[in-house]
């Protein structure tokens, strides 16, 4: 007759068992293994009675002992254990020898531009994750699968995988990459007189640079990445351009502004007074519509400049002129430079003087200049040349006679034209004389 009583728990059980005669199984230890293998449990019993280890509770004994190595198991498997003496026997408990599989992970690398948080995941086909610094040590960093870092430089993490005790064949690392972000270097900025285009330039610390006209967003305005930009032919003002540096898929953490300039030209008109007597300075000449109360380079004959401030008209008023011919030049502070045709003071009572009509010869032909001097007044020619003497016309430009008759002034011009000998007309140059 049996009257057995016992209790158990999922790995060691505590049993208590009254009247019976062959002993009791006070507790017992299941075990487990990593994918396959023999799993040692154990019973701890009291009695004179032996300890019987079965496949099935009432199948037959397949060991006998406190420990019981199963045989080579490669799932779960729940074995039995009870205390007989022969005739009296108690109730089976239930060991299991438990198979964990051994996990397997998969990770991503992450890389972001610049120091930041790097998202880096690891995953787990079955059991915990688990994130290291390094492949030895026992601190742990995070046991999320998704693990986001602040990196100031690329680093290495590692993760392992634990089910129940098994744990993923070594640690695994992921790369968390910092790639570097370029800098705009050596902004050059560039102006022109006058509508026009411009060519401005920047350096990337590294990679290439585009070219932009608003300081964030926009698409590049070159067709290729280049250090040089040249602006539209139809610029007409001052404009700001953005230079970005970029590098892989990292751009610069801002845009640079490099500037195109646009001075303006300057205009004006003349208007003039001549002498009020023959070979009397009190001639003038007036430069109008200048910017009022501004500093100019002046100059009344070719590149004689002097500095001159307009008036609160905006007016230049230069005096005390004898009659002769004024080519009048002007410069801004930016070194742009206008010039008005030649204008000529003339005396009351000039001789009349005529330099000709305008010629058209080839490079390098003898030229004569001969000027109409009706009133026997003595003419000089600028340029070196000697009133009806050859001499070789190399390139175009514009010449004055000046006649002075008893102390009274006046003056002509003529151009020369010099056209530079070309295949088509070298014949027709050659036969001219």
């Amino acid at each position: 007759m049996e009257d057995d009583k016992s209790c158990s728990s999922t790995s060691t059980q505590s049993v208590s068992l009254s009247d019976n005669s062959a002993g009791t199984i006070k507790s017992t230890t299941s075990a487990s293994v990593c994918d396959s293998g023999k799993v040692v449990l154990k019973a701890v019993a009291t009695g004179s009675g032996t300890i019987n280890w079965r496949a099935t509770p009432t199948g037959a004994s397949i060991g006998t002992g406190a420990t019981f190595t199963t045989p080579l198991i490669k799932k779960t498997t729940t074995y039995y254990v009870n205390i007989t003496d022969g005739t009296c026997s108690s109730s089976p408990i239930a060991v299991p020898a438990t198979v964990n599989k051994t996990p397997s992970i998969s990770l991503t690398s992450n890389a972001i531009c610049g120091e930041g948080l790097v998202p880096l995941t690891a995953t787990a086909d079955m059991g915990k994750i688990t994130w290291y610094a390094d492949s030895l040590t026992t601190d742990t960093l995070s046991t999320k699968f998704n693990f986001s870092p602040n990196v100031k430089l690329t680093t290495k993490y590692f993760v392992q995988a634990d089910n129940a005790g098994c744990k993923s064949v070594g640690r695994k690392s992921v790369i968390a990459t910092i790639k570097p972000i370029p800098t705009v270097t050596n902004p050059i900025a560039a102006s022109r007189c006058g509508n026009g285009s411009v060519t401005i330039s920047a350096k990337a610390s590294a990679g290439t640079i585009r070219w932009y006209n608003v300081a964030t967003g926009g698409s590049n305005l070159a067709s290729t990445s280049t250090d040089s930009y040249t602006t539209p032919s139809n610029n007409t003002t001052t404009k700001t351009y953005y230079a970005e540096a970029f590098l892989g898929n990292c751009a610069s953490a801002s845009r640079t502004a490099v500037v195109a300039t646009i001075h303006p030209i300057p205009i004006f008109k003349t208007t003039f007074t001549n002498p009020s007597k023959c070979a009397v300075a009190d001639g003038t000449i007036t430069l109008i519509g200048l910017v009022p109360q501004t500093n100019y380079e002046v100059a009344f004959q070719p590149n004689t400049f002097t500095t001159l401030t307009s008036n609160s008209a905006g007016n230049i008023i230069q005096k005390d002129l004898l009659a002769g011919s004024y080519t009048i030049q002007l410069k801004t502070d930016k070194s742009c430079t206008a010039t008005d045709t030649t204008l000529a003071l003339i005396d009351p009572n000039a001789p009349t003087i005529n330099a000709g009509e305008d010629k058209q010869v080839c490079a390098g032909d003898n030229v004569t200049l001969t000027a109409s001097n009706p009133n026997g007044a003595t003419i000089t020619w600028n340029n070196a040349v000697t009133n009806g003497l050859l001499f070789a016309a190399t390139t175009t430009a514009k010449y004055v006679v000046t006649a002075n008759l008893g102390g009274c002034i006046a003056s002509d011009e003529v151009v020369v034209k010099v056209k530079r000998i070309r295949r088509s007309h070298l014949i027709l140059c050659q036969t001219k004389t």
